[in-house]
């Protein structure tokens, strides 16, 4: 009789068992948590946690990358079942939620540096060497009102790099436009190299495109101006797939049938007081080696730097080349594009 009381025992507590795994297997087969496994581990890759039940174990991803799967299995199953980013973190470098990870484009990247030329030597300049003016040589800044005009001169006293940009008017007419919409009190740039050699653009000469101050009234209009150079809407995005205080990962997506040249250089920009102001301490990532985005390709990237970044609004920034000789390996538009993201 106790024999039989025993076996009775055994088979219902294998019975409840069985009734316990069949259930927690068919939750986790409809992706829902498991009710008679007890939580053992979190991990720091958006919140993937790790369950443990009478024989059996779940996994349950939550990770950045956007894995949301669960995973039912003997207890040699692993965190490595979810797809997830290849950070390695410590206490004080966790994985952050990504909020506000909006991509932006040309457009929205060079309208901040919108302003006018009174006594803004310095956001000016910035604005030029975002142009990449510098890579005609060193230049000076003058500024001149003289028949009505408000003047700009850029006066090249050491050209190198590029060559003299007196000679390339596809680039003196694409400059000279964006330049003129993005500052207010400008009408008028003079380029100069040498003592006697200049040229000079004014509004009027740029009347094909139509009113370049109006361009400059609002990004959507900087957008008109741009598509009007031949710059494409938007082409390449970049979206923030997992963060921490001094790292990211970046997927980048090339929408287009055209290919683009980047390198492994990026900038960090913090908002504050209406302005983007670039984050001191990141890495000087000048390496001769040029990546190749090709058409429709998506690739994923990953930045980290020494410092720690404070709470605020950031933003990463990356440029692309767009290619249109593969043969010389010749470069025509300059892109810039954005991700932003929150460190609460």
């Amino acid at each position: 009789m106790k024999r039989k009381k025993a076996i009775f025992v055994i088979l219902s507590i294998i019975s409840i068992i069985l009734l316990c795994n069949l259930t927690d297997y068919l939750r986790v087969k409809s992706n829902k948590k498991p009710i008679f496994a007890f939580p053992i581990t979190t991990y720091k890759d958006g919140g993937s946690i790790e369950y443990f039940g009478l024989g059996y174990k779940v996994i349950k991803c939550n990770t950045l990358s956007g894995d949301k799967s669960a995973h039912f299995g003997f207890y040699n199953i692993n965190i490595e079942k979810c797809k997830n980013e290849s950070f390695e973190f410590d206490d004080d470098n966790e994985l952050l939620p990504i909020a506000n990870r909006k991509s932006t484009g040309t457009a929205n990247y060079l309208f901040s540096f919108k302003t006018s030329y009174y006594d803004n030597d310095l956001e000016i300049r910035k604005l030029l060497d975002t142009l990449e003016l510098n890579s005609y040589g060193h230049y000076t800044l003058e500024y001149q009102l003289s028949n009505g005009f408000h003047e700009l001169i850029i006066h090249y006293y050491e050209v190198e790099g590029w060559g003299n940009i007196l000679e390339q008017s596809d680039v003196l007419t694409q400059k000279s436009a964006l330049i003129l919409a993005l500052l207010d009190n400008v009408d008028k740039i003079t380029w100069k190299t040498g003592l006697d050699k200049s040229y000079s653009v004014t509004m009027n000469d740029l009347k094909e495109y139509g009113d370049i101050k109006e361009y400059g009234l609002s990004e959507q209009n900087f957008n008109f101006l741009l598509k009007k150079l031949g710059y494409e809407e938007e082409p390449i995005t970049m979206n923030i797939t997992a963060l921490t205080p001094s790292s990211l990962t970046l997927t980048i997506q090339n929408h287009t049938d055209n290919s683009y040249s980047y390198g492994a250089s990026f900038g960090v920009e913090k908002y504050e007081n209406g302005k983007w102001i670039l984050v001191e301490g990141m890495p000087d990532t000048f390496i001769m080696i040029a990546y190749t985005l090709n058409a429709k390709e998506t690739v994923e990237k990953q930045y980290s730097w020494d410092i720690k970044l404070d709470s605020g609004e950031y933003r990463i920034i990356k440029n692309f080349d767009e290619i249109i000789s593969n043969s010389d390996f010749r470069f025509e538009k300059k892109y810039y594009v954005s991700a932003q993201f929150t460190i609460e």
